[in-house]
Formats: C-alpha cells, structure tokens, sequence
C-alpha cells in the first residue's frame, strides 16, 4: 500500500466473514501485524510504502469474506477522554479501503 502523504494516527487491516459486514465485525477482527500489534502507527508527512503482512484468525475459511483497511489520522486537534485537547484526539479523519477475498 502506498500513501503518498500521512497525517499521524494508525492503519488497522481488518477482516469480516458476514454478509453483510457491519462494523461490529470488522471491530472484532483487527489482524494482527508481524510484531504482535494490531495497529501500525503512521509517521507525519512522509510518503511511505507499507508491505507487511497480516495474521488471519485461526481455522477462518470462507467463499465470501472482506478485507479492510482502516486508516485513522491524528492529525486533528480535539478533546480526549481525559477532558485535554490535543492533536489525534476527538473526531479525525477515516479513510477506508476494502478487497473482496476467499479464504481457503
């Protein structure tokens, strides 16, 4: 995956086995990077090319399953859960990108 510029915050991949997919599912199945994480932190204005892969869940198969990306910036300033106001707190931008897939 390419990003040409980031804006802080995270890149969860994410994976849903419904049909259809809700949020609830793709929630409960943040894929795990190559060091145990399941979230890769972005650095600020820098392009970058990320070429990881993802742990699927054990024993998944499926036909018909969805993979997303989901990429939370942190770039924003607003007010956190400790009642502060900072840049990647509050409301941010999200940008999402999915790939139909089979498991087999």
């Amino acid at each position: 995956m390419e990003f040409t510029m980031t804006h802080l915050g995270y890149v969860q991949i994410q994976f849903c086995a419904e049909i259809p997919e809700t949020e609830e599912c793709f929630n409960k199945n943040n894929l795990e990077f190559p060091n145990g994480w399941n979230k890769y932190y972005m650095p600020l204005d820098t392009p970058i090319w990320l070429n990881t892969t993802v742990k699927l869940p054990v024993g998944v198969t499926c036909d018909h399953c969805t993979l997303r990306l989901h990429y939370r910036a942190g770039l924003l300033v607003g007010e956190c859960d400790d009642g502060s106001v900072n840049p990647g707190c509050g409301v941010q931008e999200v940008y999402r990108s999915c790939s139909d897939i089979s498991v087999v």
